[in-house]
């Protein structure tokens, strides 16, 4: 499992190296299934088709529509789908010329998404049509403080991105990362923009 996020009746998270999503069912007040009653949306259309066998495919999620769809994107090949929560019926949203590469944590304010672009250390500005079917990267959020972000969450005109030191520290794919315990991982807060659509 790699991201996550959460609906009123579910809880979803992906997975970067398989074409499918898990699905946690939420009971009275949120409580939480027992293990049997996890269950797995396998994935079709353009989110599977494009999978890439060995890659770090899949990666930030957001729900959007209630609850009723979800918003992921391919680390891997830049791409951005919306899968149906029930189905797992995905289309690709048409970015035009747009690429985000390196996807991670999405951020989703109305039909506005902000992708944080780890290894790029930025975060796209992504206008969404209201069916979901396309947008155009618009902008970007740069820092100096920026050392790979992964994720992110917004607070009032905020932005809070976690820095993952990549840089110095890579994921334990297989491995062990350099151990220092002086080593530090900062929040970097920066101001969402204003870009008009």
């Amino acid at each position: 499992m790699n991201d996550v996020t959460v609906t009123p009746h579910a809880v979803y998270f992906t997975d970067s190296f398989q074409p499918v999503l898990y699905r946690l069912p939420l009971g009275h007040q949120g409580s939480l299934p027992s293990p049997g009653d996890i269950e797995t949306v396998v994935l079709t259309g353009p989110a599977a088709d494009d999978h890439t066998p060995g890659q770090f495919n899949l990666n930030g999620i957001a729900s959007t529509l209630g609850g009723r769809a979800l918003l992921v994107v391919n680390s891997f090949n830049g791409g951005l789908y919306s899968v149906d929560a029930d189905t797992g019926v995905s289309e690709r949203i048409d970015l035009g010329a747009g690429n985000l590469l390196n996807g991670d944590g999405l951020v989703l304010q109305g039909r506005q998404l902000l992708v944080v672009q780890n290894t790029q250390n930025k975060i796209a500005v992504v206008h969404l049509e209201d069916d979901l079917t396309s947008g155009r990267v618009v902008g970007e959020i740069t820092d100096d403080r920026f050392r790979v972000p992964t994720t992110a969450a917004d607070f009032g005109p905020f932005l809070y991105a976690v820095n993952a030191r990549f840089d110095v520290a890579p994921p334990p794919f297989g491995g062990t990362p350099p151990s220092d315990p002086s080593l530090a991982y900062e929040v970097v807060r920066v101001l969402v923009p204003v870009i008009p659509r």
